[in-house]
């Protein structure tokens, strides 16, 4: 079959490979779509996610859906033809996070298409364990569902944010996790949800959601002075840091009000600068997620 294989730094080859066989919990997929994520980006520059580079080489991409097409001996939850999408995390569950049921902090946690040899999705087929595998409900396209691992990022994120319906938002970033962020906020109920993102097209994909107030450019808004505007010079509830600009991490907290949450989603390249006093001085609760979720 054919396989976008990651060798080494900026070394990503698409060439044959042996097709997988499932062992006898695993289901085997054909693959019907599988998304580029920013992690993706980094490990084929060798930057960030320095944990998950390895010297053996891995199939990358962990967002994925597809079909059904053959079930491990011992397999009884799936079937041939299901459409499924593929949580692509892998979990010790004997560590204290996966016992307190957290399994996406899990302190030997594995990702399908980033941590060699657990190949991943963007291959004709892929081989994963069962329970790693969700069937689509009826009518959702399986091209679709590929969406399914970034827009549980992003809800997770929401989640982790403790956003309630009358708290004013602010979203740093309007990528795919960004945009999934806009999405997990609407269903929590938020309608003040403010925007900050450079790209136009971005921008109106937001606006097309229905799901913010107002979507600005940071290069010619001056982006602090309008959220205090429009909370009364309080500050945004909770601030969401999704685009991995080092700028935007200390922007972050200088758009929230004191006592807010600031939630960072992005995984920076590189070390930013942090001002502990900042944090001293207004209560804020800096709080992080990972790549995975447990929902």
């Amino acid at each position: 079959m054919r396989a976008a294989v990651l060798h080494g730094v900026e070394d990503l080859r698409v060439k044959d490979v042996p097709e997988p066989s499932p062992g006898p919990l695993d289901v085997k997929v054909k693959v019907c779509a599988c998304g580029i994520c920013g992690s993706d980006l980094h490990l084929y520059r060798g930057v960030g996610l320095r944990q998950s580079k390895a010297p053996q080489p891995v199939i990358l991409g962990h967002e994925f859906s597809g079909h059904v097409v053959e079930v491990g001996s011992d397999v009884v939850s799936h079937q041939v033809g299901q459409a499924v999408a593929v949580r692509p995390t892998v979990s010790c569950g004997a560590c204290g996070a996966c016992a307190a049921g957290a399994e996406n902090v899990c302190r030997a946690l594995r990702f399908y298409g980033v941590t060699p040899p657990l190949d991943g999705g963007m291959s004709e087929y892929a081989v994963v364990p069962a329970a790693n595998v969700h069937a689509l409900p009826p009518g959702l396209d399986v091209t679709i569902a590929a969406l399914t691992e970034p827009l549980a990022v992003g809800h997770h994120a929401v989640r982790r944010g403790a956003v309630r319906a009358e708290h004013t938002v602010v979203v740093y970033g309007g990528g795919p996790i960004g945009l999934g962020i806009v999405l997990g906020l609407r269903a929590a109920g938020a309608t003040e949800v403010l925007l900050v993102e450079p790209s136009a097209v971005r921008r109106e994909a937001a606006a097309a959601l229905g799901a913010t107030r107002e979507a600005w450019d940071p290069a010619t808004t001056d982006v602090r002075a309008e959220v205090k505007r429009l909370t009364d010079g309080r500050g945004a509830d909770v601030v969401f840091e999704s685009s991995g600009h080092p700028a935007a991490f200390t922007d972050a907290q200088r758009v929230a009000a004191r006592q807010a949450r600031v939630v960072i989603v992005a995984a920076y390249e590189q070390p930013v600068a942090f001002d502990p006093y900042f944090l001293l001085s207004t209560e804020q609760r800096v709080i992080t997620r990972t790549c995975g979720c447990t929902i």
